[in-house]
C-alpha cells in the first residue's frame, strides 16, 4: 500500500513536469503531499513517512484545532500561497464543502501552478447525504480532471471506467490498527451479533436494522440456537424520534438491546466490535466502509445490505442480507456460526496482531474467516441493477436425464435450478444427456446417455466401454459452438462432473461458475489447475467439508450449500413408519438402516432408484419384508407424502457424503433425522431440533437415536418448528436468488477474444 502510494505520488509529479530528453530525473528524498485531509486516520495509515511527507491540515477559520472541515488546503488563496511548500495534491474527502465552480476553480490553480491532482474516489456515493445530486455534479468535475485516479476496489473501478471513461488504479483500504493486542474472547454457546446506529447518520436503515434483528432473534430462538443483539446508538443523534423508535422496536425481544454511549475512541470500538461473531451493517447507500476493514482486521464476518462496493472489500468475510426479509440475516448468523465451529478459534481465537499496515503487511486477527461461506464473495461484490435478463447455459451432470423421478440429490439440484431461472424471465439453454426435461431442439447440447448391454451392469460410478470418448467428443462440439459467434451466452452454469466444461473459461473466455457436487474428482483436479489467473472462472462447493477436499486439491471454492423447495416438500403428519429414502447404491448403505430398524423393532419403507443392481440383490433384496418395505423410485410429490407421513428418516452414507440432500428435504416436511457423521452431514444438520448425528456405519447408535427423536416428538417436539428452522437453513428460494446474483456477476467478467490472444502470446 504504502509503496503504491508512493509511486503514484512520484509518477503524478512528473505528469506536469516531465524529463526533456536526456535528463535523468533524481527524486528528492521526501514528496511532499498536501493531502485533504491530513489528519485522517486513513491518510495516516497510508503514508510511507520514510517518501512522503504529508503537509498539516491548515487552520479553519472559527473552528476548533482538531477540525478540518471545510479543507482550507482545496481553495485557489491557500493554493497560490503555499504552492512553493508541496509537490502533489492529494484530495480524498472533503468535495461537499465546495460547489462544482469553486471545486474547478481549484483544481485549475493547482494544475496552472505546476502540482498534479491525486484523487482517491472513496465515495461514489456520500453517506453523509440524502440528495445525492449535488455530490454526483462535484464528482463530474474531479474524476475528469484529476490527473490520477485511485480507489479502493476492482468493483469500484470499473464503475468509474464505465461512467467516466477514467481508470483508476486500485489500492485496498489499509489497516487501522496500531500492531496492539485485541482483547480475547471466550467462545461460548451464545453467539454475540453487533449492531451499531451512531448518530443515525442518513445512510443507517436504523429501524429497519433493529426490527430485522427481533424478528431473526425470534426465529432463532425457535431453532434452540442462544443469541444476543446489542445495538449501539450514540447519546446524541440526528433525530430523536427515530432513536425512540428504534429503543421501543428491540425491546419487543429480550435477546435485542439497545445500549447509549458517547461516541466510543477507537479503542473502544475495537473491543466491542473484537467480542462479536458477527457485525451488522445496515447501510442504505455508500461505496466503500471502514467497517468492514475493522471487522476484517478483527477476524470479525459482516453481514450488510446489497450497496455500493462494499461487499469487494473483503468478500470472504461478507455476507449479503435483506432487512426486509429476516431470513438473510438468521442465515448469516448461521453461517458466522458454523465458521467458529468448523475451525474453532484458530491459535483460541488469540488476538495478536501481526504488524499493522505500515510496514507492509496487513494486520488480521487470528480467527477463520468466512472462507468458502460468503454470499458476497461469490458475486464479486457488485450488485445487480435492476434485475437483469441473462443468457444462461446450464451443464447438467451427464450420467443421468434430468426428469422425475430424479435419479439422484445432484440431478434435483439442477432440475430445479433451471425450472426456477426460466421462471424468473432468463433465457436458459440446457446442456444435458438426451431425454432430460427442458432441452431444446439444439441437438448438440444432448449428450449421449450410457447405453448399457444389460440393465443389471449400470452402475452410478462407471461408463461402459467407449462411453467417456462419446463425451469428450460431445463436449467439444458444445465448445465449438459457444466459440461461434453467432453463440450469445452470457454465463456457463456448471454441474458436469466432467473436466472440458472448466476449460472453456481459459479457452474461449466464457465465464463459468462450477458447482462441486462430490468429492474431488481427477478429472475436474486436473482441468481446475489447468486455469489461468485471467480465466474467468468461479468455484461453488455444497459444503465445507466439501470445499476443504477441494482445497487439499488446489481448487479453491466458496460455498454454496443447496437448497429444498418449500412448497414441493410440505409439511407432513409424521408418526408413521420410519424412511430411508435416496440412491440405492452402497456408498448411500440403506441395508444399514434395515439393520437399524430392525434393531429398535420399527418398521421401514425404503425408496429410491437402483444404483447398482449387484448390491441391491446382495445386500438389501434378502432384508426386504417382515415390515421392510422398497417402494420403488417415486416422483416428488408421491415422494414428499411419503417423507412426510413417516416419524423419522434415516441418512446412513458410509462415504465422504459432500451435503446429504435427503436430510433438508426431510426437515422440510417436519420429518426428523437420525444420520451417520459422515462428510458434511453434520453441517446440514447444525442447529436444527429434531436431528441426531451417530458415528458412521453404528447401526445400534442410530437405532437409538431414532427411537429417541421419535419419544422426542411424541413428548411435543414440534414438526412446524423443524421445519422452519430447516427453512431458515435450507429455503431454495434463498439460494436461487443468490445464485442469480452470482451469475449476474459472472457475466460481467468475460474475457474479450483479443486479451485472450494476448494471453496466449505471453504463455507462449
Amino acid at each position: 500500500m504504502h509503496r503504491g502510494l508512493s509511486v503514484i505520488a512520484i509518477h503524478a509529479r512528473r505528469v506536469l513536469s516531465p524529463p526533456t530528453e536526456n535528463h535523468i530525473v533524481t527524486e528528492p528524498a521526501l514528496i511532499r503531499v498536501a493531502s485533504i485531509p491530513a489528519a485522517h486516520p486513513y491518510v495516516r495509515a497510508i503514508t510511507d513517512t520514510q517518501r512522503v511527507r504529508v503537509l498539516p491540515d491548515p487552520a479553519v477559520p472559527g473552528a476548533p484545532a482538531d477540525v478540518w472541515w471545510p479543507p482550507v488546503a482545496l481553495t485557489s488563496p491557500w493554493l497560490e500561497s503555499r504552492s512553493a511548500d508541496f509537490d502533489v495534491l492529494h484530495v480524498h474527502f472533503g468535495l461537499e464543502s465546495f460547489s462544482p465552480d469553486e471545486l474547478r476553480e481549484a483544481l485549475e490553480t493547482a494544475h496552472r501552478l505546476g502540482r498534479p491532482v491525486v484523487y482517491t474516489v472513496h465515495d461514489l456515493e456520500n453517506p453523509q447525504l440524502v440528495d445525492q445530486h449535488p455530490y454526483r455534479e462535484l464528482l463530474d468535475v474531479i474524476i475528469p480532471s484529476a490527473d490520477h485516479l485511485v480507489t479502493l476496489t476492482s468493483t469500484a473501478a470499473e464503475e468509474i471506467e464505465r461512467r467516466w471513461r477514467r481508470s483508476s488504479r486500485v489500492l485496498a483500504h489499509p489497516t487501522l490498527l496500531d500492531g496492539a493486542a485485541v482483547a480475547e474472547r471466550t467462545v461460548d454457546e451464545t453467539l454475540r451479533i453487533g449492531i451499531h446506529l451512531r448518530d443515525l447518520r442518513p445512510n443507517i436503515a436504523a429501524e429497519r436494522a433493529v426490527r430485522a434483528a427481533v424478528d431473526a432473534a425470534a426465529l432463532l430462538a425457535q431453532t434452540g440456537r442462544a443469541v444476543e443483539f446489542e445495538v449501539l446508538m450514540h447519546e446524541r443523534v440526528r433525530d430523536d424520534a427515530a432513536a425512540t423508535r428504534v429503543t421501543a422496536c428491540a425491546e419487543e425481544h429480550p435477546e435485542v438491546r439497545v445500549r447509549r454511549t458517547p461516541r466510543l475512541s477507537d479503542a473502544g470500538i475495537d473491543a466491542w466490535i473484537g467480542g462479536l461473531d458477527l457485525f451488522v451493517l445496515p447501510y442504505l447507500h455508500g461505496t466503500h466502509s471502514g467497517w468492514v476493514e475493522l471487522c476484517y482486521d478483527l477476524g470479525v464476518p459482516v453481514a450488510g445490505t446489497d450497496v455500493g462496493h462494499i461487499g469487494s472489500q473483503h468478500p470472504d468475510d461478507f455476507f449479503v442480507i435483506d432487512l426486509d426479509d429476516p431470513q438473510t440475516l438468521v442465515e448469516a448468523v448461521a453461517l458466522a456460526s458454523d465458521a467458529r465451529h468448523v475451525a474453532p478459534c484458530i491459535a483460541g481465537r488469540t488476538a495478536t496482531l501481526r504488524e499493522s499496515g505500515r510496514t507492509g503487511g496487513r494486520a488480521r486477527r487470528a480467527r477463520p474467516a468466512l472462507r468458502h461461506r460468503t454470499r458476497r464473495d461469490l458475486d464479486g461484490g457488485t450488485r445487480m441493477i435492476g434485475r437483469e435478463r441473462l443468457r444462461v447455459m446450464v451443464v447438467a451432470p451427464e450420467r443421468h436425464a434430468l426428469r422425475q423421478p430424479h435419479a439422484g440429490g445432484l440431478e434435483a439440484v439442477v432440475w430445479n435450478r433451471v425450472r426456477w431461472l426460466r421462471s424468473r424471465g432468463h433465457d436458459v439453454q440446457l446442456c444435458a444427456a438426451e431425454g432430460s426435461d427442458f432441452l431444446g431442439a439444439n441437438i448438440d447440447l444432448h449428450l449421449p446417455s450410457p447405453r448399457w448391454h444389460q440393465s443389471r451392469d449400470a452402475s452410478d460410478t462407471d461408463f461402459p466401454e467407449g462411453h467417456r470418448r462419446l463425451m469428450t467428443d460431445a463436449f467439444a462440439r458444445v465448445r465449438d459452438q459457444l466459440d461461434a459467434p453467432a453463440t450469445r451466452v452470457d454465463v456457463i452454469d456448471n454441474h458436469s462432473l466432467h473436466g472440458d466444461p472448466i476449460l472453456w473459461s481459459r479457452d474461449i473466455g466464457v465465464p463459468v461458475v462450477t458447482t462441486l457436487h462430490t468429492p474431488p474428482l481427477a478429472d475436474m483436479v486436473i482441468a481446475s489447475n489447468a486455469l489461468t489467473g485471467s480465466s474467468p472462472h468461479r468455484f461453488l462447493a455444497v459444503s465445507q467439508y466439501t470445499a476443504r477436499a477441494w482445497s487439499a486439491e488446489g481448487v479453491e471454492a466458496f460455498v454454496f450449500t443447496n437448497g429444498v423447495d418449500t412448497a414441493q416438500w410440505s409439511l407432513g403428519p409424521g408418526g408413521g413408519d420410519w424412511v430411508w429414502f435416496g440412491r440405492i447404491v452402497p456408498e448411500k448403505a440403506p441395508h444399514l438402516a434395515i439393520i437399524a430398524a430392525r434393531r429398535a423393532g420399527a418398521r421401514l419403507k425404503l425408496a429410491g432408484r437402483v444404483g447398482d443392481a449387484a448390491y441391491f440383490d446382495r445386500e438389501v433384496r434378502p432384508l426386504l419384508g417382515h415390515g421392510i418395505d422398497y417402494v420403488g423410485a417415486l416422483r416428488q410429490p408421491e415422494l414428499s407424502a411419503l417423507v412426510g407421513a413417516a416419524s423419522v428418516a434415516l441418512v446412513t452414507p458410509v462415504w465422504s457424503e459432500p451435503f446429504g440432500l435427503v436430510m433438508a428435504e426431510a426437515l422440510m416436511t417436519g420429518t426428523p433425522v437420525a444420520a451417520f457423521d459422515s462428510g458434511g452431514t453434520s453441517e446440514v444438520l447444525a442447529g436444527i431440533p429434531g436431528t441426531a448425528i451417530v458415528p458412521s456405519a453404528d447401526t445400534d447408535a442410530l437405532a437409538h437415536a431414532a427411537t429417541a427423536l421419535v419419544e422426542q416428538t411424541r413428548l411435543g417436539l414440534s414438526r412446524r418448528v423443524v421445519r422452519e428452522a430447516a427453512s431458515a437453513r435450507h429455503s431454495l428460494d434463498h439460494r436461487h436468488r443468490e445464485i442469480e446474483r452470482v451469475l449476474t456477476v459472472a457475466a460481467q467478467s468475460a474475457v474479450p477474444a483479443h486479451e485472450l490472444a494476448d494471453a496466449e502470446a505471453v504463455g507462449a
